[in-house]
């Protein structure tokens, strides 16, 4: 019997093979290139842990060899609500602490926004702010990631709670613990003030303990 290829069986036995051969190889590649993805994750978290400290600048793109070097003043403090607190030191001896920070998270205008926030020692200034992951609107509120952004909080005072934070919009800031908005991106800028606040009142500082 000759071999006919339009035969109804045959293309759909291709079909199927090719499927599982087409599965096989990404689920291969997945295998593969998974733990280099989370390595460069946890890699990206430390640098924005040190951007949040003041140990890094914002947008800098440090190599392995700086990041171990500046992140060995980094001493990760598990607390007993499951959160991490990353104490950072002026040396790598740990003698004087110059910053901790927190990460935090809430809702944006589109997207969950995951922020690292560090107080000074004394729990009451903002030494700095670094965006871990948000999906925001390129352009708009995607541009809380950028320095302009994030310097703006850099030494900020806090405000009494439970408005620890004030991101205002369509005026200029009157008072210490204040900041203006981002244009055009008001509603991504207000969530941020959000998250900041509830945040801020969970805070386990150093001074708090």
């Amino acid at each position: 019997m000759p071999f006919d290829k339009d035969n109804r069986l045959f293309m759909v036995g291709f079909l199927v093979i090719a499927s599982l051969v087409v599965t096989a190889a990404l689920s291969a590649l997945y295998a593969v290139t998974e733990p280099i993805i989370e390595q460069q994750k946890a890699r990206l978290f430390q640098v924005r842990v040190l951007e949040a400290c003041g140990l890094v600048d914002h947008g800098a793109e440090p190599d392995d060899g700086e990041i171990d070097r500046l992140y060995a003043r980094i001493e990760e403090v598990p607390h007993d609500d499951g959160r991490t607190l990353y104490r950072a030191y002026s040396s790598e001896r740990r003698e004087e602490l110059i910053a901790e920070a927190l990460e935090i998270s809430g809702s944006g205008l589109w997207s969950e926004i995951r922020l690292l926030v560090a107080l000074t020692p004394d729990g009451g200034s903002i030494h700095g702010l670094a965006v871990v992951e948000q999906g925001e609107t390129p352009g708009l509120g995607g541009r809380i990631t950028e320095p302009e952004f994030l310097e703006k909080f850099a030494g900020l005072e806090l405000g009494a709670p439970p408005e620890y934070v004030g991101i205002v919009a369509y005026e200029t800031p009157d008072a210490p613990n204040e900041i203006n908005a981002i244009s055009g991106a008001t509603q991504t800028s207000k969530a941020v003030q959000v998250i900041l606040n509830e945040g801020l009142a969970t805070f386990p500082t150093t001074a708090q303990e």
